[in-house]
């Protein structure tokens, strides 16, 4: 990742120059999904990593409980037979997920569950080592499990470590305000984010102009420049 400036005109006909990052991989959120999601880029030897976001303590995963906030996976305890195909097809009966998508879960949930635990989440085991499970709802084997009513809080506790520990870099007080994307139809895909940065204050005239940021993927650079500028003036005005 690098900083550079990019310079814009609002619609006033001021110019104005705003922070501009170029990174491989940027996550926006900071709750259990993206910072697992960041910590196994890295372990997969991706290295241009930047993580935007509200703030750390913010969000729902990390400041929202239940009843036993319940952590769904292969089953891993027990005699009950169990396997990526048959956890696949339960979450395709839902009828909330497509059957590739269902798999791909499946397939990677035993995975994902022991990273965690690996990384310290104290899932509870019994005195053989087994990571024991409950049925939850509509759920035909024993696959769930719980650290009790804040099972995301911890996750996401445990994972602020790691990233700390990984270095991954870290742009709190930032709210993502529009995706920019590149190529047509099929081929579009989204490749920079605009994100306003809530820590600073708005110039004396009241405006937010000045604290826009500006995130691009370097091998998209040339195709965003362009959209770029009409979606900035549009956000510029919105927030003038």
């Amino acid at each position: 990742m690098h900083k550079e400036f990019l310079k814009v005109k609002v619609p006033s006909g001021a110019d104005l120059e705003l922070p501009l990052y170029v990174v491989h991989t940027l996550i926006l959120g900071s709750g259990a999904a993206g910072l697992n999601a960041a910590v196994q880029l890295r372990a997969n030897s991706m290295e241009d990593i930047l993580i935007v976001t509200e703030g750390l303590q913010m969000g729902t995963s990390i400041n929202i409980g239940s009843d036993k906030q319940t952590y769904y996976k292969l089953s891993l305890c027990g005699a009950e037979e169990d396997s990526p195909e048959t956890l696949a097809e339960t979450l395709f009966a839902g009828g909330g997920m497509h059957g590739d998508l269902a798999l791909v879960e499946a397939t990677l949930s035993a995975r994902a569950f022991m990273n965690l635990a690996n990384l310290g989440v104290p899932f509870p085991r019994d005195r053989f080592g087994q990571f024991v499970g409950y049925k939850t709802d509509h759920d035909p084997r024993q696959r769930a499990t719980s650290v009790g009513p804040y099972t995301s809080k911890e996750m996401c506790l445990i994972l602020i470590r790691e990233i700390h520990r990984l270095g991954i870099p870290v742009l709190e007080g930032r709210m993502a305000v529009s995706l920019l994307t590149t190529g047509e139809e099929n081929e579009k895909r989204i490749a920079g984010a605009i994100a306003l940065n809530v820590n600073d204050d708005p110039n004396p005239a009241g405006s937010w102009t000045s604290a826009f940021e500006v995130y691009f993927e370097e091998s998209a650079r040339s195709a965003m420049a362009v959209l770029f500028d009409w979606v900035i003036r549009k956000e510029v005005a919105i927030c003038t």
